[in-house]
Order: structure tokens, then sequence, then C-alpha cells
């Protein structure tokens, strides 16, 4: 069995521990599911699991032998993988053949071998034909499905899982819950991190976290704490007041910029192809985003999406067509994207000074730096003073979205563009970020996000498109 022994563990600087006497068995053949709120020690927990990090109280045992040091951790490490919740830092080959057969390869398997289960496992999760292609071409989903394929094949005793259907389609999301009942049944551990209350159940246990504490034992969790009671809308005056920011003059903003004189985001005819891609990503789109409007594009992993935002951001130029802010080009600071991923955005040493990196590049006026660091932490439900010194690298999947999200509003774009904002968030953290869009759109910027949740987001949505091997289709609901 994989055992945790009042297990607890602390980040360098941190006031609090992140885990604190932490107990639990998970045997082989068995699925544990892990829930609570963003920053209650999930991810962390799922890093000692398979000694990525050593306690500092306590002790983490698998299959009877301790991980007391990193020798220790060293030689049993390959008997728990670790999915997480971003596939890119995982990925180092050049081909998905090869990334599928490094973990091979390191464990010294005979070629045979090696060329049987690599096959083997990409099938099972949807990627056969994949073999030759370059993983850093793949989708947000593909390469989480590539991730899951590679600890397949190498075939560990136990499987931690870290919120891996976040970033899928429905397809993918069947395709990984299947796999990991396979394992299930073929004998491996599960520990299944989900703010899915519907995940959450498939398990034959649940741990709920709150604070880095354990609440209860794994088999006395009520179904409040699976589906916990929703957050207010916020509304104290400081959120109130950062909702209708754009009241302040500033540097750079014309009058034009007011709420009723925004105007509108369009691309016309937009094409574009990845080097060496055999195909394009995008052929001949065509859209608009008005002021204050909603717009919720969907479609399956591969589709386009995450490219299409790229190109309205300006990150990516067309390879034919063109967007136009205004029928002008988009300029910095004009059109603020939040990535799939958010902590790809975070590299300052505090979370202060990476939420002003962008104010302070587009010289924006009219307020100091501590509020605007306040302003934008509020808005997205977070605490000024506990995370204004915090190192971006220890936040949660979950606190670093929304600090991603913090320094994008800093920087009072006209339009915004969200790829898969709820991923990763508590059911609190959704409803606030449903309504902190209903909010950014009243007072007149122009929402496009992506997400997989379809149900969740129709009720807020003005429009929705459609994409489909990147083409507008209108074969998709609507």
């Amino acid at each position: 069995m994989l055992e945790f022994r009042h297990v607890s563990f602390a980040y360098p600087n941190s006031e609090s521990p992140a885990v604190i006497d932490i107990s639990f068995e998970l045997k082989c053949g068995e699925r544990l599911c892990l829930t609570g709120s963003n920053g209650s020690g999930k991810s962390t927990l799922a890093r000692l699991a398979n000694g990525l990090y050593l306690p500092q109280d306590g002790s983490v045992w698998v299959d009877g032998e301790a991980m007391e040091d990193s020798a220790a951790a060293q030689r049993l490490r390959p008997r728990v993988g670790v999915v997480g919740q971003n596939p890119d830092v995982q990925i180092v080959s050049t081909t998905v053949f090869d990334e599928v057969a490094f973990g091979l390869q390191n464990l010294r398997l005979p070629a045979e071998r090696i060329y049987q289960r690599v096959p083997e496992a990409l099938a099972t999760l949807g990627l056969g034909g994949f073999e030759g292609r370059d993983p850093n071409t793949l989708s947000g989903g593909e390469k989480q499905r590539l991730i899951i394929a590679a600890f397949l094949a190498m075939r560990p005793r136990y499987m931690v899982f870290d919120e891996p259907t976040s970033m899928l389609d429905s397809d993918g999301r069947g395709e990984v819950l299947a796999a990991m009942s396979e394992l299930q049944e073929q004998g491996c551990g599960i520990l299944h991190i989900t703010h899915d209350p519907a995940e959450a159940a498939l398990g034959d246990a649940v741990l709920h976290l709150e604070q880095g504490r354990a609440v209860g034992t794994p088999h006395s969790v009520s179904p409040k704490i699976l589906a916990p009671e929703r957050v207010p809308k916020p509304t104290s005056a400081l959120q109130a007041q950062a909702f209708d920011h754009r009241t302040a003059p500033t540097v750079g903003q014309s009058a034009k910029n007011s709420p009723s004189q925004l105007g509108r985001l369009e691309a016309d005819g937009v094409s574009f192809r990845y080097p060496q891609a055999e195909q394009a990503a995008l052929e001949d789109v065509s859209f608009s985003l008005e002021a204050g409007e909603i717009l919720l594009l969907t479609g399956k992993n591969g589709a386009g999406k995450s490219t299409l935002l790229a190109l309205a951001a300006g990150l990516e130029e067309p390879s034919t067509g063109q967007v136009r802010l205004d029928a002008q080009s988009v300029q910095p600071g004009q059109v603020g994207l939040v990535f799939q991923h958010p902590e790809l955005q975070l590299f300052a040493q505090t979370v202060e000074r990476d939420i002003l990196f962008g104010p302070h590049n587009l010289g924006l006026t009219g307020q100091s730096d501590a509020e605007i660091v306040e302003q934008a932490l509020s808005q997205v439900g977070l605490d000024y003073q506990s995370y204004r010194e915090r190192l971006p690298f220890t936040l949660s999947g979950g606190e670093a979205r929304r600090v991603a999200l913090a320094g994008v509003l800093a920087m009072r774009p006209r339009f915004l563009l969200l790829d898969e904002p709820t991923a990763g968030l508590d059911l609190r953290g959704q409803d606030f970020v449903f309504e902190l869009l209903r909010n950014q759109a009243r007072v007149g910027v122009g929402i496009l996000l992506v997400s997989h949740d379809i149900d969740k987001f129709l009720a807020l949505a003005d429009r929705r498109l459609f994409l489909a091997a990147g083409h507008l289709s209108k074969k998709g609901p609507c």
C-alpha cells in the first residue's frame, strides 16, 4: 500500500504549513479521491506521494518502505506515477513515440517490449497514429492524455492524478476516466484529485482537505463536503470599485475607451498554420465581439480554440486574414489573455511584482502600486496581505489561475480572452469567476471565453461559436 503517517510539510518562508498531520492508506486496486478548496494542500500532497517533496514531519511509505531521504525516494519513485495539472512541464521529448518510450528506456526495458507497450498505451488514450507528431503541436487535452499514456506504459503500482480531466472535452474526459478504471481493475492504486463531485463519487473513498488538514477520515465525508455551498456574489466596496475602474484617466487610453464607446474586436478570414505542420490549425475563420458582450467558444480538443485566442490577442500573426480592434491593429494592453495554463504567465519573485509588471510597462497612472495590486487581487477573491509577498511558484493551480487573471485585469483591457477560466477552481472559485465576468461585461469589457463546461457557461454567454477542425461550424448546438 501507499501510506501517509502524520505527514506535515511547509514551503520556505510560508506563514503556515501546506499540509498538516495527514494520515491515510491507499491499497493496490483502490481509488481514493482527494477533494478540497483551492490552496488546501492537494497538489502538495500529490508531490509528497512520490517523493518529489519529503515530509518535514511524519513519513510516506510505499509497499512497506519509507521514503526517508532522497536516495530512498529515488528508488521508490517509479512505483508512484504523478500526472500533474500542466502537461507541458512533464513533456521532455520531440515526438509522441519518444515521449512514451522515455520512461521505459530509463527502466531499461528491452526494445521489443518498448515497441509493444508504446502503441498500446497511445491507443488506450485515443492517441493511436500520433507516434510521429511533435508534442508541442498537440492541444492541451492531447498533451494531458500523452502524459497519462507515458505513465500507463510504465505500469506503476500507484498513480496520482491531479485534476487530469480539467482541460479535456467530454470525449477526452471519458477516455481518461475509463483508463483510470482499467488501471484500477488491473490492481493499480489510484489517488484522484478532483473538484468534480461526479468524479469524486467514483472513488472507493473520499478524503477532503481544508487549510492543509483532513476533514474526518476517508470514509466519513458528507454530501455537503462533496458539493459545498456556492459562494455569494462579491459585494464589497473595494470589489465594486474594481469592477468600475475605467472611470479613472490613464496614460495611453483615449476618450473612446469609455464603456459606451468601446467598439468591436473582429477577425476577418483568419487562417494560421504552425511551422512544419501538415495542415492549418485555423482556416478562414471570421467573427466579431462587441463591447460588453460575452461570447463562448467551444469545440473538441485540437479544434484550434487556443490558437484563435492567441491570434485575437495579437500574440500570433495570421497566415492570412487580419484581426482588428475598431478597424485598427490591436495595441498592447487593449486585449488581455489568460492562458489555459496560468502558471506560464507567472514569472516574478512575488505576486505583487507579477501583477504590477503589465501596468508598469503600459505606463498606467491614476493609482498607487498598492492600490493596483489590492484592487486586482480583490477582483479575483484573494486577500492582499496574504498573497502580495507570496512566491508565485508556491501557489496551487487554482490560486495561480486567479493571480494570472488579476495580472491581466490590472492592465484594464478593453477585451478579455480566457482559455478554460474555471479549470482547477473549486465550486466557490467558479462562481466567483462567473460573477466577475458578468461585472466586467456590465462596464463594457468584451469577453471571449473557451470552455468545455458548456452547461456552466451557456447561461452566462450572449452567443456561442462552435469550432471544428479549424473551421467555424453551424453543426454545433447554439
